[in-house]
């Protein structure tokens, strides 16, 4: 399943890097979701630990999941070095992130300042799957 998915990458990045990763679910009915939704989430996850990896300097990683019977909301904030989002273009990452969320008419959204890390947020609606 998704939750225990993310939790064993969580597991497997805190084993090779010195981390700090909460990841909160209680909110969250996995259940509900198609399994194409829930393996596009996997992959949104991974894209994102991929980027802070590469490029965020951070020591701490929240990951949040939760919904209800309108939408879902995934959040994926560090406490890294953060950048200007206008000065930045999107990279590969990013674009892949903000595509998966528009298969299922969601919206990816990027919120961060030079030095004071980065959250990406990722609403889809639940109607219509």
């Amino acid at each position: 399943g998704l939750i225990e998915s993310v939790k064993d990458l969580c597991d497997s990045l805190k084993a090779t890097h010195a981390y700090t990763i909460r990841f909160y679910h209680q909110f969250f009915a996995e259940e509900i979701l198609p399994d194409n939704l829930k393996l596009t989430l996997f992959r949104i996850v991974q894209e994102q630990f991929n980027s802070i990896l590469r490029h965020a300097a951070a020591s701490t990683i929240l990951i949040r999941l939760q919904n209800d019977n309108d939408q879902l909301v995934m959040s994926i904030s560090d406490n890294g070095k953060g950048f200007d989002p206008a000065q930045q273009k999107k990279g590969l990452g990013l674009t892949n992130i903000m595509n998966r969320a528009e298969l299922f008419n969601g919206i990816a959204d990027i919120k961060s300042q030079p030095g004071r890390g980065c959250s990406l947020v990722v609403t889809i609606p639940l109607q219509n799957l």
